[in-house]
């Protein structure tokens, strides 16, 4: 574990644990150095030759790390690994699922670089993944403060597959003081987007049509949109489309989003009654 200058009782938590397990290691930066250069740090204090991050907010399933293992293990084509995620609030109650497959299996990575462009980070968080250390060594771009694990899952695509696991073996809690809420607030969200999708809408397996970007231009104006905050909103979506087509379409795309939304809940709902109903 990596602890970027916590000031609770982590340490002496992991210091417990150190004692207990010999197989656990235990790095404490003396300062807080951000969340690109702590993920660096922790790539760099690897020596297996699989990564799984676990972030501090999140959970795995008890099977997660030997499901991915095994998906990883038997075909080398593959350079990724992402399980669904199940989004809980700070009580651990579910509020959505997401996960890019719907069935277990893979796909080309760059046929997932070409659906993440033009969308989200379908892939999932870092605590959704598993992979390759040495297809990893470059580490993260500290170029994208914020999309730094979809710059990497790109970055992994390139070289292979994306093996995908539909259960929620990953459990990503939602909360208003996480750095994603920050980073929604102060635009730099955006910034990373625009500079992501400028760094690949040119790669030949990208399928660039008018109609796919005028449709990312008037999603990423959306997320401007709702994370902006006072008087800045106009101004955000403007560096994406002109204010006055965002907002004859805005009812249309926030109908489109509230749908998603409840999709995604009543997906969550499905599979807590499923593992209730496992444990009978």
């Amino acid at each position: 574990m990596v602890d970027n200058a916590s000031t609770d009782a982590t340490v002496e938590l992991m210091e417990t644990f150190v004692r207990s397990d010999p197989r656990i290691s235990f790095y404490r930066n003396a300062e807080n150095v951000g969340i690109v250069q702590n993920f660096n740090r922790a790539l760099g204090y690897a020596a297996a030759d699989y990564v799984k991050i676990l972030c501090a907010d999140d959970l795995l399933a008890p099977s997660a790390l030997e499901r991915s293992l095994a998906l990883i293990q038997s075909n080398p084509a593959v350079s990724l690994v992402t399980t669904g995620r199940l989004l809980v609030n700070y009580r651990l109650r579910p509020v959505g699922y997401i996960s890019y497959c719907s069935k277990q299996g893979s796909v080309d990575g760059t046929k997932v670089i070409d659906r993440c462009l033009f969308g989200t980070n379908y892939v999932g968080e870092p605590s959704a993944v598993m992979f390759r250390r040495q297809q990893a060594a470059a580490g993260f771009d500290e170029n994208y403060p914020h999309l730094l694990d979809m710059a990497m899952w790109f970055h992994l695509l390139e070289q292979g597959r994306l093996a995908c696991i539909p259960e929620p073996l990953t459990y990503i809690r939602q909360h208003k003081n996480q750095i994603t809420q920050d980073n929604r607030r102060t635009g730099q969200l955006m910034e990373d987007k625009k500079r992501i999708f400028s760094a690949y809408i040119a790669k030949p397996y990208v399928r660039k049509t008018a109609l796919r970007v005028f449709l990312w231009q008037l999603r990423t104006a959306y997320n401007a949109w709702k994370g902006a905050a006072g008087d800045t909103p106009g101004q955000r979506i403007s560096g994406f489309l002109p204010p006055v087509w965002f907002y004859a379409l805005l009812p249309a795309v926030v109908a489109a989003d509230l749908l998603e939304r409840a999709v995604s809940r009543v997906r969550s709902i499905k599979y807590v009654c499923q593992a209730l109903g496992g444990n009978r």
